[in-house]
């Protein structure tokens, strides 16, 4: 805890400022976003920025710190969007857009589409699902129906990945004010199949 980073050699700074996040990642939220940003300054480009990115991003979305998590977010997806990691990343930040209505609103929507566009199809696919199962979660249909959309854009015609898609769009329809099609939706996955998250969604949906 004494140590200061800033006296320690480049090959090892950025790795002490990413230890002593990790070490408070409990305790003292402030202080984690403080440390990772130390990381990485000192070790750009490396794993140790991106895992301080995540670690950040998670700290943000519980302090509520809007403006950072904003910052810290599109940095990530900016600079990996090809990472393994991703998938670890995708699930928070798309609880955090439909808990805060972001896709509801013009300025959130904006930010949205500047972080989805370093993307590519597959991690698109991977992201509006994401999204889309957030917003039905959080009663935020506008949000679950767009991106349930979105995800239809992206999944290969007749896949699972398609009736998931399908599902979770018919599911919010069928909540929200057009029953009638959401049905239609229901049906259209039904007809693909899928695995058992996805009937289970479809039998709820009804």
């Amino acid at each position: 805890d004494k140590v200061d980073v800033y006296d320690l050699p480049p090959s090892l700074a950025g790795h002490i400022a990413l230890v002593k996040a990790i070490v408070v990642a409990n305790t003292d939220l402030a202080r984690v976003v403080r440390l990772c940003d130390d990381a990485r300054l000192l070790s750009p480009g490396t794993l140790v920025e991106e895992t301080a990115l995540r670690l950040a991003i998670e700290a943000t979305i519980t302090q509520g710190d809007q403006a950072k998590f904003e910052a810290i977010a599109l940095r990530y997806f900016r600079r990996f969007p090809r990472s393994p990691f991703l998938s670890a990343v995708v699930r928070p930040v798309a609880n955090a857009i439909s808990e805060g209505g972001y896709s509801e609103r013009p300025d959130g929507a904006r930010w949205v589409h500047a972080v989805v566009k370093y993307l590519y199809p597959n991690k698109l696919l991977m992201f509006y699902s994401a999204l889309a199962e957030a917003g039905l979660r959080s009663s935020r249909l506008a949000t679950a129906i767009h991106a349930a959309r979105m995800a239809q854009k992206y999944a290969r015609k007749g896949s699972v990945d398609e009736a998931w898609a399908l599902a979770h769009e018919g599911s919010a329809l069928v909540i929200g004010s057009d029953r009638k099609f959401g049905l239609a939706r229901l049906a259209a996955a039904q007809s693909i199949g899928g695995n058992a998250a996805v009937q289970e969604l479809i039998d709820d949906g009804r």
